[in-house]
């Protein structure tokens, strides 16, 4: 469903975040702070939306609680994540090159808003250690209906997704580990060969850190597909702990106009959850090549019927289950907040 504005609210949300601009606060020409002045207008134009009803239902669906504070003050992080750092602390947006005209830069944001939802499809490498859980003659196993599957690296894979980006700075970005690391490693990112991935199209919106219902929906379907295959002896636990907390990541690609995908960032996932996801391994009953042929897909077909009931979750208290290592079972919806509570403090909100 798009965001199907009256024009009388899209012309007032475009005359409040005209007057929020110019009152945000950039810290070294990069980054907003969430405690400017101008929080107070993107949180008028966010109640100037229908606060009930169907677009407002959808609207919480694609971004957040406050979805067009969250929409403006992401795109704005994403926008400036390319600029150059600046010595200078703090600064005004509207004296940043390119956003000295408040009204049109305002007019570009909510036109943005105006035309989501936006497509996404987010892949999730799975550990090394889960890679035979697909069928060795399989390449793809469809999860919940085609939204959702299991896919493994192939040539259709790579052309489809491509991992290729523009700037220097994007690829040290997307290819994740230390910064020297990242620095002195200038091949081509590319799929690792053999790799399995979860992989997830949603629509909405999310911005650079992540965090939007889109994005926390996803992370949730991965604890809830690796929290049946525990169920469902697929996997199992190892005592294995690691004294520094692995990464595990997952690439955000996005639909453009020319229907498309693109590459647009790599978001890591809780230090709880990756330690959980590194203690997987491959169950008893599947720890044989003869074992995985016969079991692997009865278990994945059993795991898709139940994960296409994930939306009625209190039906299926299976999919409450949490990985190991962590405390908390459900909390992917981050609690409701109010974007005004960082300007009363002396440090803004800051969003990890």
């Amino acid at each position: 469903m798009t965001v199907d504005l009256h024009p009388d609210c899209k012309a007032r949300i475009t005359e409040l975040v005209s007057k929020a601009l110019p009152l945000l606060d950039v810290e070294h020409g990069k980054f907003v702070k969430r405690s400017s002045e101008g929080i107070v207008f993107l949180v008028l134009a966010d109640q100037a939306l229908p606060q009930r009803g169907p677009l407002h239902d959808t609207l919480l669906a694609y971004v957040d609680d406050y979805p067009l504070v969250e929409f403006v003050l992401d795109t704005l992080a994403a926008e400036l994540r390319s600029a150059k750092y600046e010595e200078a602390p703090v600064r005004k947006l509207t004296t940043v090159s390119g956003y000295e005209d408040a009204d049109t830069v305002a007019a570009r944001l909510v036109s943005k808003f105006a035309a989501l939802p936006n497509r996404y499809r987010l892949t999730f490498p799975l550990p090394k250690a889960l890679w035979s859980c697909l069928p060795a003659e399989e390449n793809q196993w469809t999860l919940e209906t085609a939204s959702s599957r299991l896919m493994r690296t192939s040539k259709g894979l790579s052309d489809s997704l491509p991992l290729a980006v523009s700037s220097e700075d994007e690829r040290i970005e997307l290819r994740g580990g230390s910064l020297l690391s990242s620095l002195l490693d200038t091949s081509p990112l590319s799929w690792e060969e053999g790799a399995v991935h979860i992989q997830i199209d949603v629509e909405g919106f999310i911005g650079p850190y992540g965090g939007s219902v889109p994005d926390l929906e996803s992370r949730r379907f991965i604890r809830s597909f690796c929290g049946l295959g525990l169920a469902l002896q697929l996997f199992q636990t190892n005592s294995n702990y690691s004294f520094y907390p692995p990464r595990h990541s997952y690439f955000v690609h996005r639909k453009n106009t020319e229907g498309n995908w693109q590459v647009e960032r790599r978001l890591e996932l809780d230090d709880s959850v990756s330690r959980g996801l590194e203690r997987l391994q491959l169950a008893e009953l599947v720890s044989t090549p003869e074992k995985q042929q016969y079991w692997c897909p009865r278990i994945l077909e059993e795991m898709a019927h139940v994960l296409g009931q994930r939306h009625n979750v209190d039906r299926c208290p299976i999919l409450q289950s949490s990985l190991p290592g962590t405390r908390d079972q459900t909390g992917f919806r981050r609690p409701r907040h109010s974007p005004l509570a960082g300007i009363h403090r002396r440090k803004g909100h800051t969003r990890k």
